[in-house]
């Protein structure tokens, strides 16, 4: 069975998508680092920087969609470092 999958901009919809996607992200990647972890209020720390940045142009914040599902995220920036 062949999936499309659709890279589009994220919306306020997909929030709690996205926040449960960086769930499973933080839980895979604690068994390869120790160091890793994620407090009880992780989820909706994630959830409340989503919702702050989705409209800002600062910020570009897509997810891929297959079959109605989100199926990943990607959340980039551009920031002004200072020489």
């Amino acid at each position: 069975m062949t999936r499309e999958v659709i890279i589009r901009k994220a919306v306020v919809e997909d929030v709690s998508s996205i926040a449960e996607l960086w769930k499973e992200l933080m839980d895979f990647n604690k068994q390869y680092d120790e160091h890793i972890s994620r407090s009880e209020i992780g989820y909706e720390n994630v959830a409340e920087f989503i919702t702050e940045n989705i409209s800002n142009n600062a910020f570009c914040i897509l997810v891929a969609e297959a079959n109605k599902n989100i199926v990943g995220y990607c959340v980039s920036d551009i920031r002004q470092c200072e020489p």
